[in-house]
């Protein structure tokens, strides 16, 4: 019994007894037990294999002595309790691991009291916290019943309270939703009766939840809209539709009619089947009153476009016409016809040719785009405007619109126009100046607030036009500063000086702070405009921007101070030398590197003798060079200060010319680097050091920038990619490795940068023939800012941990497989083989019942047969499946006449499908030397007869045919497939099976199963040999019309393919055989006398031998025997021995092999030892006499 199927108290009585018996194992209590080494071990393996259970289990199992101390727990317990090591637990009370010791007496009284306890407590973890236990407890006894200990299995349940406390909340949230929801929403059954009412209902209907229980829909519902909605519900009901809207009128219980909208949606249950309505109704009770004062508000609006002096129309509009629907009566003052009179005619009859096809044209545009139009017109001398929209009225497109007589209003627009045109040429004269100009230009009022400026003061000032205008100028939240950064007061603004001065005023420099904080520094003018009595009408100013300007005379004071720093901080100055004065000018700096006092200036000669003497030739040399010939120079060099100091300088020099082209100046600079000589001496050290380091790492070391851009890599690194280390230097990612890995290489390098963080990833390097895997170690390297500069990253080579990795996983699944694989064959098999079985057991004892019929006799011994060749092709599927999935299966490739194979099969098939009135017939175009391939022939033999089998199976009427044809594959190199084909007329396959049909115990859907029964492994086994003779198989096939089979092997002949009619087999063989000598070597009895009842038709004598020496000794004797039928395992010397004796006298004699085995290579080891043929057993008169057909037809 599976453990799934047992109940609680089995399970419970089956834990105590294993307990008891680890236990006792323990303790060596074994003396009451039989001292039997098979029982021992027995028991010794089932405890052994619950204790695997126990250490596995998902629930924490503990087991603690008589007196409640834990003595032994799993790992679960551990993880449960927060505990790392099993010794921090063992040897304590389990009590100490219960919060509520109350709790904890409780458990141990039930046990002593009924021998299991299962209920919940609060259990305490290391760290202090507690969780909810759900556990099952147990005594432990020995034999004699005998307290010696306690077991518990706990599992953590405090996540599924938590959840069980969520869902109940969470239900309170939808019922409290659901009550207080501000639109009704209501529960009704299928039966259209109300289960539950919101309160938003309640309200809205005046009837109580309880009083509106049991009402059905219709109760409340006013009596003439009682049927909408019905049909949606039925609907819904049936699953045709799954939400409805309606909106209908309701009886309130005092007896007032309101309106509701209701949406309505069917609640299902998890299969589908419904359970009731939820309608959720919204009141549109004053939605609908206001529609209805809507309706009486148009009808008002129509009463004053009738009577209106605008002239209001509505048309019916086509692209070749439009005819009046409505017309206002003033279009008799238009054009002399009443509005009423203007219904129903077109405007062809209304207006003149031309105007008429525009306003056609003009009607449909607007109606076609969906737009308002607006139209100027003129008619009779008079000028209209008219408006034109388009409206909708009962699912149609009109239009509307109105006229409005504008002719008095054009000729005033008129006049005004001409005036305007005269005022904007002087205006556009005027500001096109004030645009342009690049200062910028501000016109202030007689107040200072200002009336206008131009886009460039805007731009200056930081504000737009619209900000601007009427601000005003002595406004103090204006900041301007004096060149001296002091602010500016508002009496010193220049609008301001003007307003007091009434004078002009020029250059003034202001810097102007603006709102975005920054300062623009401006050259400002300003004037007055006075009228002739001497009062300011407008002051203008003008202003430039020269914030480049200061900008740059403040960056050269700032220039010569920082060069002056720097100089001191860098100890580096300048020098020069004046040629035709022979004299060297030093900086500042450049004396004090000498030791020399400011202004020191020596002669060329003099300043050339301070270097050290090892390097005076070598700046003798390099000044020479640039003061003659042009040539600069750069040098690290040595001299002696005025006290004798050692000191290291950098000095370079250049040559200046004059307008000619003649040098005439030397200058430079010059440089104390002592402290970065030290330096540099102590960084080559260290580099050494650390050089010799990595490079004597079995490591792989590299170093790369931010751009991914290699600055150095070990030996190792090189290596692995058969290059130099020189060879990466310079090089990127996307030099080395392709675009898609280069990329994620450097966006990894990136982040390190990013973060600054040391990253410890496994990458894999792609090699030509190879795949390598790495444990890599990216450390950055940091100035002394902090700032990562480097990736410095060491790695191992992990690619055979990798693999050994991967091997492991996939003998795990492949493990894993298998057990799934045998479960599924086994549970196969043994019904399929108890099937065939029960029938040959059940009908061999009905016929030891005395009394039966021949008749009766004659069909169980039918039926035994059938069932006996049904388990015998099962067997032997099994068999072959079982060495194609094991991999055992394999190929035994030799020379194969294919024509030869048809036939023979056709030969074999025809009897039994004449019996079913069905036609056999088959195809071999290719001649005899051209149809013999190499592969393997059994293989070939098992598809093509599989396929002719089925074909027999489930063809009831009609015909079938197998054979081959030659298919091209790759003419140009002439390669070639035979294409065997098995075609039928039966019952053909579903187009969802064709693929399944290939599986392992599939077959195609078959209404009748018990007309075609079988294990489904003949196809899965044809598939597989078709791969192993390097083809495929596949099938075409419709329902009820028949199926074709196609399967392929390459076809190897050398010469060029011929098909020739004359040289083709046909189906039509003469079967007629001489009459024979047979050899019967075969030591059971009733396959021998199987054997003699089966040949007699073809003998004219049989000869028998029960043992291998005495098959060879009747040979001798009778040297003109014709066919020895020779069983493979006799006594003395076996069949395959006799038959390599045989062969060494007689060459001719035709030998099949029989055996009872019918492994696999026994047809080969057959033919290896002299034998032409192999027959496996059981086999039946049919089988015997297509072998003799085979080869002695005449």
């Amino acid at each position: 019994m599976n453990d799934q199927n047992k109940t609680k108290e089995e399970l419970i009585r089956e834990l105590k007894e294993l307990r008891q018996k680890h236990i006792l194992l323990k303790t060596k209590i074994v003396a009451d037990y039989p001292q039997d080494d098979s029982v021992s071990r027995q028991t010794e393996l089932e405890l052994r294999l619950k204790k695997i259970v126990f250490d596995s289990s998902i629930a924490a199992n503990s087991i603690a002595d008589s007196h409640g101390v834990l003595t032994e727990i799993n790992n679960t317990f551990l993880k449960i309790w927060g505990y790392k090591t099993k010794d921090m637990v063992v040897g304590r009370p389990i009590s100490e691991f219960i919060q509520n010791q109350d709790e904890a007496v409780a458990i141990v009284t039930a046990l002593n009291t009924i021998d299991v306890w299962e209920g919940e407590y609060t259990a305490k973890r290391k760290d202090g916290s507690v969780f909810i236990a759900h556990g099952l407890a147990t005594t432990i006894r020995d034999l004699q019943g005998n307290l010696m200990g306690y077991h518990s299995a706990v599992i953590d349940i405090t996540d599924r309270k938590e959840t069980e406390k969520k869902l109940m909340d969470n239900e309170l949230r939808f019922r409290t939703a659901f009550d207080k929801s501000p639109v009704g929403e209501v529960i009704v059954g299928l039966d259209k009766r109300f289960i539950k009412s919101n309160e938003a209902f309640c309200e809205f209907i005046g009837y109580s939840n309880e009083e509106l229980i049991g009402k059905t829909i219709a109760d409340i519902t006013y009596p003439e809209d009682r049927e909408l909605g019905m049909l949606d519900l039925k609907l819904m009901s049936e699953g045709k539709t799954e939400t409805a809207t309606v909106q209908k009128r309701y009886v309130r219980k005092n007896g007032a009619i309101v309106w509701g909208e209701i949406s309505i949606k069917m609640v299902r249950d998890s299969h589908n089947n419904p359970l009731f309505f939820l309608p959720v109704i919204i009141d549109i009770t004053e939605r609908k009153l206001t529609e209805q004062k809507l309706r009486e508000s148009n009808e008002l609006f129509a009463m004053f476009m009738a009577h209106s002096p605008i002239y209001t129309f509505i048309k019916d509009v086509t692209p070749t016409e439009c005819v009046v629907l409505q017309a206002s009566e003033n279009y008799q003052q238009m054009i002399g016809i009443k509005g009423a009179d203007m219904i129903g005619k077109t405007m062809t009859e209304l207006f003149p040719p031309d105007l008429a096809a525009k306003i056609i044209a003009d009607d449909w545009a607007c109606v076609s785009d969906q737009k308002v139009f607006t139209v100027d017109e003129e008619l009779n001398g008079r000028s209209y405007t008219t408006i034109k929209f388009p409206i909708y009225h009962q699912d149609k497109t009109l239009l509307a619109g109105y006229t409005i007589d504008i002719t008095d209003k054009k000729h005033a627009e008129a006049e005004l126009i001409k005036a305007k045109e005269v005022s904007e040429e002087n205006e556009k004269r005027y500001r096109g100046l004030i645009t342009n100009i690049e200062a910028g230009v501000v016109v202030h009022a007689a107040d200072t607030s200002i009336i206008m400026s131009n886009p460039r003061a805007c731009e200056l000032l930081g504000l737009s036009e619209d900000q601007m205008k009427g601000k005003v100028a002595i406004d103090p939240q204006w900041k301007f500063i004096a060149e001296d950064n002091t602010p500016i007061p508002v009496s010193e603004f220049p609008v301001t000086r003007i307003v007091k001065s009434k004078k002009a005023f020029n250059y003034q420099i202001l810097g102007v702070c603006r709102n975005d904080n920054d300062i623009v520094w401006l050259l400002v003018n300003g004037f007055p405009v006075i009228n002739n009595d001497d009062e300011i009408t407008e002051i203008i100013i003008s202003f430039i921007d020269i914030t480049e300007r200061k900008k740059l005379e403040e960056k050269i004071i700032e220039s010569h101070a920082l060069l002056r720093i720097a100089g001191e901080k860098a100890k580096l100055g300048g020098w020069n030398v004046i040629l035709k004065e022979n004299r060297s000018y030093w900086s500042d700096q450049v004396a004090a590197i000498h030791e020399m006092p400011a202004g020191y200036a020596p002669l060329v000669e003099d300043g050339i003798n301070f270097y050290a003497p090892e390097w005076r030739d070598r700046i003798t040399k390099v000044f020479t060079d640039c003061a003659q010939k042009g040539i600069p120079y750069d040098e690290d060099m040595e001299i002696l200060t005025s006290t004798g100091k050692r000191v290291w300088v950098r000095t370079s020099g250049e040559a200046v010319t004059d307008e000619n082209g003649k040098i005439y100046k030397v200058h430079g600079s010059f440089q104390d680097i002592t402290e970065r000589k030290k330096a540099e001496e102590k960084l080559k050290e260290s580099e050494l050091k650390y050089r010799s380091l990595i490079e004597n790492t079995n490591d792989v070391v590299f170093c790369v920038d931010e751009k991914g851009e290699y600055k150095f890599t070990n030996h190792v690194f090189a290596k692995t990619f058969g290059k130099t280390p020189e060879y990466f230097i310079g090089k990127t990612f996307w030099d080395i490795y392709p675009k898609e890995e280069a990329d994620h290489r450097y966006e990894a390098v990136k982040e390190m940068f990013r973060t600054g963080e040391v990253q410890t990833i496994e990458v894999n390097v792609p090699l030509p023939d190879r795949t390598l895997s790495f444990l890599a170690k990216a450390n950055p390297i940091k100035d002394e800012n902090g700032k990562v500069i480097l990736n410095l990253t060491t790695a191992i080579d992990i690619t055979d941990r990798k693999k050994n990795e991967l091997e492991l996983l996939k003998a795990k699944e492949k493990a894993e497989e298998s057990d799934r694989l045998k479960t599924a064959f086994l549970a196969n098999m043994s019904h399929e083989i108890r099937t065939p079985m029960n029938g040959i057991l059940g009908f061999a004892d009905l016929l030891k019942k005395p009394g039966l019929t021949d008749e009766k006799q004659q069909i169980f011994i039918d039926i035994i047969e059938k069932s006996g060749k049904r388990m015998l092709n099962i067997i032997n599927d099994i068999i072959d499946i079982s060495k194609i999935e094991s991999g055992l299966m394999k190929l035994s490739v030799k020379e194969t006449n294919i024509n030869e194979q048809i036939e023979f099969i056709y030969t074999f098939f025809k009897p039994e499908t004449e019996a079913k009135g069905l036609t056999l017939s088959f195809k071999t175009p290719l001649p005899a030397k051209q149809a013999i391939i190499k592969t393997d022939r059994e293989k070939l033999y098992a598809i093509l007869v599989n396929l002719v089998k089925n074909a027999i199976k489930f063809t009831k009427k009609g015909s079938i045919e197998f054979g081959y044809e030659i298919v091209v594959v790759d003419a140009q190199n002439n390669v070639h497939q035979i294409r065997f084909h098995v075609k039928d007329t039966g019952i053909g396959i579903p187009k969802n099976r064709q693929e399944a049909i290939f599986e392992r115990f599939v077959q195609a859907d078959i209404a009748d199963k018990m007309a075609y029964q079988g294990a489904g492994l003949g196809l899965s086994i044809s598939k597989a040999y078709a791969e192993m003779l390097g083809g495929e198989i596949f099938v075409e096939s419709e329902e009820g019309l028949g199926s074709t089979f196609y399967f392929t092997v390459p076809y190897n002949f050398k010469n060029e393919i011929e098909t020739s009619d004359d040289k083709s087999t046909n189906s039509e063989k003469n079967p007629n055989i001489r009459k024979l000598k047979i050899l019967i070597a075969e030591d059971d009895v009733f396959s021998e006398m199987l054997l003699d009842e089966t040949v007699k038709m073809f003998c004219r004598e049989i000869i028998k031998a029960k043992s291998g020496t005495e098959v060879i000794q009747a040979c001798r004797e009778n040297p003109d025997t014709d066919l020895i039928f020779m069983d493979i395992h006799m006594p003395k010397i076996g069949g395959y021995e006799a038959t390599k004796h045989i062969r060494e006298f007689n060459k001719e004699v035709i030998i099949i092999a029989q055996t009872a085995f019918g492994l696999s290579g026994d047809r080969e080891k057959a033919i290896e030892s002299g034998c032409n043929d192999y027959i496996a057993k059981p086999y039946g008169e049919k089988d015997i006499q297509t072998l003799i057909q085979k080869y002695f037809r005449k």
